[in-house]
């Protein structure tokens, strides 16, 4: 999701819609070694060692530390990190706007793992885990409008402009 939107959508009451809720396989920990380093693949999970697509996948480091995250929190709940992840953004609803992810698979067993994440729920220090892990820069003019100096000046601090 564009990360402009979700603040107009929480603020106006809107649903979110995210679609590739495992990031393509990212989140599964299909591309990173428990370890946080990039995992080698072959075959058909190799897409992204592809001309291009290395790029398009923007595999950074960051993203192999939150699927490293996804997976480690997947192994404390006895569940998949495909259903960590589909969780992480249903339980985003208790923040302001409804998040209906939209799953994709390409095999019926990954769309029977991917239900069973309606079955139960991350716990608060868990997600606290997750969205540490994956925060990300607001950019302007987020940034300037959340400083205290901005907020004192304009608003004589009573008002904040960004959800933190």
């Amino acid at each position: 999701v564009e990360r402009e939107l979700v603040p107009m959508a929480r603020a106006l009451g809107l649903a979110i819609t995210p679609w590739a809720p495992i990031g393509a396989g990212i989140l599964t920990g299909k591309y990173t070694n428990c370890d946080g380093s990039p995992k080698k693949v072959s075959g058909e999970d190799a897409r992204y060692d592809k001309e291009g697509t290395q790029e398009f996948a923007n595999l950074t480091a960051k993203k192999h530390e939150i699927a490293t995250t996804v997976m480690e929190i997947a192994a404390e709940a006895n569940k998949s990190a495909a259903q960590v992840a589909i969780n992480w953004l249903r339980q985003e609803s208790a923040i302001g706007s409804p998040v209906i992810p939209i799953v994709g698979a390409r095999k019926a067993s990954q769309v029977q793992d991917n239900l069973k994440a309606c079955d139960w729920k991350l716990s608060d220090p868990q997600l606290a885990r997750l969205n540490d892990v994956s925060k990300i820069d607001s950019g302007f003019p987020h940034d300037f409008f959340a400083k205290s100096m901005v907020k004192t000046f304009v608003y004589g601090g009573t008002r904040d402009l960004i959800d933190p």
